[in-house]
Order: structure tokens, then C-alpha cells, then sequence
């Protein structure tokens, strides 16, 4: 079985260890190279727990990855937002595909972009380019030719996926959404920080970046992108911290034969195999 070279870059992050754990059990693809700005010269074996060839991999230092990461056929971009428009465009050019998952190149309004991220986006066209990557909202073939994908942040992947069923189905209006979303502090990221630290919030439950979270925008263009409409007006919701999706516009779904209630979990396994459940205990 032909296997695909891969190369992640910003690998000692959380999103990059797990990438680096997951790419070395899949039966198609080559860990080739991984890059890291804390683990230069550790072993994947040391630092993620990964064994057999993979495992043997040593850490490559981030001047040295984009010369590595040539010998591959694509690459993983595990890196904050700066980095990432470093470079996707060079690995772009060097003929690799890429999969950013930063918010670098998700968000299509450069307004938006501005407001989420505090800089003009410096690739627009490579904006135009990139194609966002949640296969349930569609475009699985877009995807798999894709040469940059966008992948979606964590909030916008629980709203969408709750959301986009029911107003595909036209079940509830998209501007009476509410998305409370929580997360645990790995998805503020490595970075050590004061209000991220033990003492600040063991035992304790606070709000993050309130109506000013960069994912803001991302879930009202996926939000809107589902129900079939134009780009929203960038404008941040009520609230967005604790992943409890509601409408006040919620009605029964009817069919010709009888009237029943909507199930999300149901369309979204219905608009794709991927969205079904796992069993207990897997991921």
C-alpha cells in the first residue's frame, strides 16, 4: 500500500502531538518530518510516546523545516496564525498541500479577518483558494483536490455540526442562534500565561474572550454557508462560551405523513457516515 509523506510543523503543540500520534497509526501515511521550536533534536518516541519508526524521528528546528519538508507530499501546519501565513505560501510554491489549523486562512471577509486576528491578510488570493475543511457541510471533492485546506476551529466544528442540520431543514432561522460553548485550557494552547495557570483556574469556570473570540466569525460564515446564504455581517452573538447550541424559532418537523421532532444527530448522520457516533471509549 503506497503511503503519503507527511510533514507537521509546530508539532510540540497540542494540536501538533496529536496530529504527529495519529499520522503514525494511519496505514496510508509516512511521518517524514516533524518540526518544533522547543523539542529540536528529541526523539517522537520521547516526547509523544510514539513507537516504531515514527517514534525514531527526531525533532527538526523550525529554520530547517521548510528545507526538510520538501521531500513530502503534504504538511501539516500546526502554528499560530503568524507562522502559518509564513509558511503555507513557501510550502505551497515547493509543490506540497497543505492543511493550516490555524485561523489563517478560514475567514473569506478580510473585515473579518482584521477584527479576529488584528492584521490585513497578506495572501487574499490564497484565501480565495483555500477551501474549508468540514466535509458534513459539503464539498468532499473540493476537499480531496484542494491544495490548501482550511481546517475549522474547535467551537465553529461543535456549532456547525449541531446547527447546520437544522437550518439546512429550515427548522430554525439563523439569526436567533445562541452558541454557549466551554472548553478546558488546552484550547487557549501551550503558551504559558498567568490566567492559564493551575491556581487560576483549577475549581473554577470563567467566560473567554467575550463577544472579541476569533471564532466568532468563523461560526456565523459556516453557520451561514449552511443555510444557504451570502457572507453574514461580521457582529458577535450574545454569547459564545459552552457548547449549548438553541433557538427561539424551534418548530416541529413536518413531513407529508406525519409530524415528529427534528433530530440533529440523525440528519447529520443522514448528510454524512462521518458524522455518526463512536462507540463508547473510542475517539
Amino acid at each position: 500500500m503506497q503511503r503519503t509523506p507527511i510533514a507537521v510543523l509546530g508539532a510540540s503543540g497540542y494540536s501538533g502531538i496529536e496530529a504527529t500520534r495519529l499520522l503514525a497509526q494511519h496505514p496510508r501515511a509516512e511521518l517524514k518530518v516533524v518540526a518544533s521550536d522547543r523539542w529540536q533534536g528529541e526523539t517522537v518516541e520521547r516526547r509523544a510516546g510514539v513507537r516504531g519508526p515514527a517514534g525514531r524521528l527526531r525533532y527538526a528546528s523550525p529554520e530547517r523545516a521548510l528545507e526538510l519538508a520538501r521531500e513530502c507530499a503534504a504538511a501539516l501546519l500546526c502554528t499560530p496564525v503568524d507562522a502559518s501565513l509564513q509558511l503555507a505560501p513557501a510550502l505551497l510554491a515547493a509543490g506540497l498541500k497543505v492543511v493550516d489549523l490555524s485561523g489563517a486562512f478560514r475567514l473569506a471577509d478580510a473585515g473579518a479577518f482584521r477584527t479576529a486576528y488584528g492584521l490585513d491578510h497578506p495572501h487574499p488570493g490564497l484565501v480565495r483558494e483555500s477551501v474549508y475543511g468540514m466535509p458534513e457541510l459539503g464539498g468532499r471533492e473540493a476537499i480531496a483536490k484542494a491544495r490548501l485546506i482550511a481546517n475549522p476551529g474547535c467551537y465553529p466544528t461543535a456549532a456547525a455540526l449541531a446547527l447546520a442540520p437544522l437550518l439546512r431543514a429550515g427548522v430554525l432561522a439563523a439569526g436567533d442562534v445562541i452558541v454557549d460553548a466551554a472548553s478546558g485550557t488546552t484550547g487557549a494552547g501551550r503558551k504559558a500565561s498567568e490566567e492559564m495557570s493551575f491556581s487560576e483556574v483549577v475549581d473554577d469556570f470563567r467566560a473567554y474572550r467575550v463577544l472579541r473570540h476569533q471564532h466568532t466569525p468563523e461560526i456565523a460564515q459556516a453557520l451561514f454557508r449552511a443555510a444557504g446564504r451570502g457572507p453574514p455581517t461580521p457582529a458577535p452573538p450574545s454569547r459564545i462560551i459552552m457548547q449549548t447550541s438553541r433557538s427561539s424559532s424551534w418548530r416541529p418537523w413536518r413531513t407529508r405523513s406525519r409530524s415528529r421532532r427534528w433530530s440533529a444527530p440523525t440528519a447529520a448522520r443522514s448528510a454524512s457516515p462521518r458524522a455518526a457516533p463512536t462507540p463508547a471509549g473510542s475517539w
